[in-house]
């Protein structure tokens, strides 16, 4: 696993566990598709805009 891929994961835990979010966002480039696959691999939807 990437850095990239490893630090989106603890913050998306934090913001469930910690902070009890109910719904985290991820807000990329539509042409980002490396953030894209990171978005992906740490179980988020992509809807496009």
């Amino acid at each position: 696993m990437g850095l990239v891929t490893e630090t989106a994961i603890v913050c998306k835990d934090y913001a469930f566990n910690v902070l009890k979010e109910k719904r985290v966002y991820s807000i990329i480039r539509y042409n980002d598709t490396a953030l894209q696959k990171v978005t992906i691999r740490n179980g988020m939807k992509i809807i496009i805009i």
